[in-house]
């Protein structure tokens, strides 16, 4: 089956008051098929159907050199559990554990020469481990790499995800969960826009949000990619020389969760996100390492309170309330307020236990999306700031103009 065309598609970018969408498809037996439908996903791939009809650009780059790619059962040792990163001035070589005893190989391919399993035998004996000989072979490809993102990432009732929306090199392999995160986050808004428990202008903060974790995406394995590709006994000399500085100071330990995208942040574009005065959140949040409004809560208190991890049923919204001894009235002001959102849970906190992992003692709270980030954050005089956050992402309480 394929997308011939979209019909009804409202190229103002407006939802609330556009029609739904009609999407033509054609079956293999050429039978044609047209689906009225609320919105429309595309995750069609790097030559998206989908966001060709958006009109949209596909902005970047492809790289010049090939690539090989095998994978292979082996005679020899490989840890089972570890991604391997071999580099010469041939060039670079990524070893990968797969399920099932099968091993990735990927490499960079010399200009003129084709992929095969012996090819790849000797770039294992020039540039990886000794003693690993690759013996029965799974998959043999051979690709170019593309450096790409989607200029616009929706238009009203339409949206683009993974990689129909950005297109990169498997450094780090940050495709997958780029890809995931697209998918997470378009998925709960869509859910409570078609359940009545948000307004369809929730829908709009998808592609500002995901443009933008894809082009750092896109940046960041084109740094490392080019780097993999330097040429040149200077260029080779220093990249080594950063690479081995990297390892023994721990630097890759620290961007692991930047590479799984637990540090990406969507950041907040309302002052009522952030807590009103010049306090010490403010300053902190400047700081690297520093946990901002639009970062993933703390995985450390969100798992034991059900904010996130596994469970029957999504977490759904979060106001997590930090309190300063027993703060009987702050309590019953936040629940209170709270109330009018029955879609929201109250999860209570002491300041104390909560400044370890938040670096803000004060008595407060974080409003916490059902993606595990955070919406709003603020201090004990700031519930009107948190009201105007409810009303924002949920809608006003029904009765509320009364």
């Amino acid at each position: 089956m394929r997308l011939l065309t979209l019909e009804g598609v409202d190229f103002s970018g407006r939802i609330e008051g556009a029609p739904d969408v009609t999407a033509v498809l054609e079956h293999g037996d050429g039978r044609i098929e047209r689906t009225r439908v609320p919105f429309v996903v595309g995750t069609d791939g790097a030559g998206s159907a989908v966001r060709a009809q958006l009109g949209g650009g596909f902005t970047g780059s492809t790289y010049e050199s090939a690539f090989a790619l095998v994978d292979a059962r082996i005679e020899g040792f490989l840890p089972p559990d570890q991604a391997l990163y071999y580099q010469s001035s041939a060039g670079a070589l990524v070893i990968v554990a797969l399920p099932g005893g099968v091993f990735r190989f990927f490499s960079s391919l010399p200009a003129g020469e084709k992929v095969s399993v012996e090819r790849m035998q000797k770039i294992v004996d020039e540039r990886g481990p000794r003693g690993v000989r690759l013996t029965e072979p799974v998959w043999v490809s051979e690709f170019r790499i593309h450096a790409r993102h989607a200029t616009e990432f929706q238009l009203g009732r339409v949206f683009i995800a993974g990689d129909a929306a950005h297109v990169h090199s498997p450094a780090g392999g940050q495709g997958l969960n780029t890809g995931i995160q697209d998918a997470h986050n378009l998925a709960w808004k869509i859910a409570a826009v078609l359940h009545g428990q948000a307004p369809s202008a929730l829908l709009l903060t998808y592609g500002p949000e995901r443009a933008a974790v894809a082009r750092r995406v896109v940046r960041d394995t084109d740094i490392q990619t080019r780097g993999w590709m330097v040429q040149g006994p200077a260029a080779v000399a220093a990249r080594d020389i950063a690479f081995r500085l990297a390892e023994r100071s721990g630097l890759f330990g620290l961007y692991a969760p930047v590479m799984a995208g637990r540090r990406l942040a969507y950041p907040a574009t309302r002052a009522t996100q952030v807590p009103s005065g010049r306090g010490p959140c403010r300053l902190r949040s400047k700081l690297p390492g520093g946990l901002v409004v639009g970062a993933v809560f703390p995985r450390e208190l969100a798992l034991p309170h059900g904010i996130a991890g596994p469970g029957e049923q999504p977490a759904g919204w979060s106001l997590v309330v930090t309190c300063a001894g027993d703060a009987v009235a702050w309590r019953s002001q936040t629940r209170a307020l709270a109330a009018g959102w029955p879609q929201v849970r109250t999860v209570d906190l002491s300041a104390g236990s909560a400044r370890a992992s938040t670096g803000c003692g004060q008595q407060g709270y974080y409003l916490v999306r059902p993606d595990g980030h955070i919406a709003a954050h603020g201090h004990s005089g700031d519930l009107d700031r948190l009201h105007a956050e409810l009303t924002w992402w949920l809608g006003p309480v029904a009765g509320a103009a009364r």
